[in-house]
């Protein structure tokens, strides 16, 4: 590694073959520590620290909703709206799951925040902005891939925005944790989105639940799990997974190895793995041993 990082950039590698490396070719490390890095190699590389909790995610954020009225532009005015939800909810939930929950597989909070951006744009299709017509001499392109059903209007966008914005919190921020986790996390999103002032979890000191102004329509099933239920756009309404999975039984002479029983479990995690996949954003289902 020390080779490499020289001027002279020569990878040697244990069978004594030496690969050269072109001028214009560089190295960029990024690394959760240097618990493991010689003093060798941090004075070969030129270091940039960044604190995760300096930058937090709203630059993100920033840029997000910046890429959102261009592409999704069907969304029009009620952008303010998912802006404010977004200032409302992630923050809060971000803290519990960190302050109260274990996580078998450790996330950080900008991560958690970009995967949530990641499934609410991937649920938006139909928001997506019209496709143009282009024609470039003889032929004529698109300039927009997707050509999406007709977007909803009025009352109905609101709700459509609302339980979409819920059903991708609760599968990104509210996903990485575990069983405990996930039904504390249940409890304090339903009094969440009821804004009540009692939220039975104190928040980290300073965080204040900025509560917005508009009525939130699309609330969740009382008395039940948030990760039972999946927004289905159709029917305007919550749906338990089961639901809307397929539930068409195995061939007749399909082998033994080859049935898979439809469980609440592999429903959504089916479900969301093709709409994430499918639009291009990469996935990885993390949980513990025997959990595949």
């Amino acid at each position: 590694m020390n080779t490499v990082l020289d001027d002279n950039k020569k990878l040697c590698l244990m069978s004594g073959e030496i690969i050269q490396m072109s001028p214009p070719m560089n190295l960029i490390f990024e690394v959760q520590d240097l618990a493991v890095a010689s003093p060798a190699t941090v004075s070969r590389c030129g270091m940039v620290y960044v604190e995760p909790s300096q930058i937090g995610w709203r630059p993100l954020k920033t840029s997000w909703l910046r890429m959102m009225k261009e592409t999704y532009s069907q969304i029009g005015d009620n952008m303010q709206m998912v802006d404010s939800m977004t200032e409302w909810l992630v923050d809060p939930c971000i803290d519990v799951v960190k302050k109260y929950c274990k996580e078998p597989v450790p996330t950080s909070s900008i991560n958690l925040a970009k995967s949530f951006m990641n499934l609410y744009e991937s649920l938006l299709d139909e928001f997506k902005s019209p496709v143009v017509k282009v024609k470039r001499g003889s032929q004529v392109s698109s300039a927009v891939e997707y050509e999406g059903l007709p977007a909803p209007k009025g009352d109905d966008a609101l709700v459509w925005l609302q339980g979409l914005f819920v059903m991708a919190l609760i599968w990104s921020i509210g996903a990485s944790i575990d069983g405990d986790g996930r039904a504390k996390f249940n409890l304090f999103l339903h009094k969440l989105l009821a804004k009540e002032d009692n939220l039975g979890l104190e928040l980290s000191a300073g965080m204040v639940v900025t509560k917005p102004e508009f009525q939130f329509v699309a609330l969740l099933p009382e008395r039940a799990s948030c990760y039972d239920f999946t927004f289905v756009k159709a029917e305007m309404t919550w749906k338990n997974w089961l639901e809307v999975a397929d539930r068409r039984g195995p061939l007749l002479d399909a082998q033994f190895n080859e049935i898979v029983v439809t469980t609440i479990d592999v429903a959504r995690y089916s479900i969301l793995l093709v709409l994430l996949v499918t639009h291009h954003k990469h996935v990885l289902f993390g949980g513990p041993t025997g959990t595949d």
